[in-house]
């Protein structure tokens, strides 16, 4: 672990919080209305496990580093013209669910 190096403004000086050199990375599910197919698309959704289920969604799921990876899976999934059902993300080693976003839709 290494810390910031101490840094000052206006004459007040204060440490930044520790570092790590890898940042914790979050499970996330992702489900969408329409099936994916997953030979093709598992890629360029960074390697996400497809689903596709009986009741015409397909559920994406893995690790993502950051917010900044999500957003662009979601931009990926905005492009692609697909309805986004849910998003839910656990930390690392939690079964239950951190965040659950339901019913919100991606509009192009």
């Amino acid at each position: 672990m290494t810390l910031h190096p101490v840094v000052r403004y206006a004459g007040v000086t204060r440490k930044e919080a520790p570092v790590t050199n890898t940042p914790p990375q979050t499970h996330v599910e992702i489900r969408v209305r329409g099936h994916v197919i997953p030979d093709q698309w598992t890629n360029w959704f960074g390697g996400l496990a497809i689903e596709n289920h009986s009741d015409g969604t397909a559920q994406l799921s893995g690790q993502v580093a950051d917010q900044s990876e999500l957003h662009g899976i979601l931009d990926r999934i905005r492009d692609l013209g697909l309805a986004l059902v849910s998003v839910r993300a656990t930390e690392p080693g939690d079964a239950c669910a951190s965040g659950v976003f339901e019913g919100t839709q991606v509009r192009r």
